[in-house]
């Protein structure tokens, strides 16, 4: 997946109001996690809580509430020592929409684009090498 899937999907479950914050902070490690060449994503529950600074039990309750709501699912269990697999749904935004009735216009996409996109890359000193007008 690209990083602009990852980003939409980060931005909708911001967004997700039924997400508890320990949960937006999950699936924001889970794409971080995900390698797009391999498509494996499988950081281990330990890592994650390290990471965020919380405990294990909220890391577990948190893929518990991501896989609940769709956003996750686990495509192998792993055992003491051993990460889990996960799959990420970077669809999920644009099927939640399409079952309501409301999807992302281009212009607003063009806009998510230019702002929250270039921020993002920006802040990391990323330098977006376009091919003309520098959006």
């Amino acid at each position: 997946m690209s990083i602009v899937s990852k980003w939409k999907l980060i931005i909708f479950a911001t967004k997700d109001r039924r997400l508890q914050k320990v949960s937006r902070q999950v699936i924001t490690l889970l794409c971080n996690y995900h390698n797009e060449k391999t498509g494996q994503c499988n950081p281990s529950q330990l890592r994650m809580a390290n990471d965020l600074g919380v405990s294990d039990r909220s890391i577990r309750n948190g893929l518990a509430e991501l896989r609940q709501l769709g956003y996750i699912d686990i495509i192998k269990k792993g055992n003491v020592g051993l990460s889990t697999k996960y799959s990420i749904d970077f669809n999920l935004q644009e099927k939640f929409f399409q079952a309501t009735g409301k999807m992302f216009p281009n212009d607003q996409e063009k806009f998510f684009l230019r702002t929250s996109l270039r921020t993002y890359l920006e802040e990391d000193k990323i330098k977006i090498i376009t091919g003309g007008g520098g959006g």
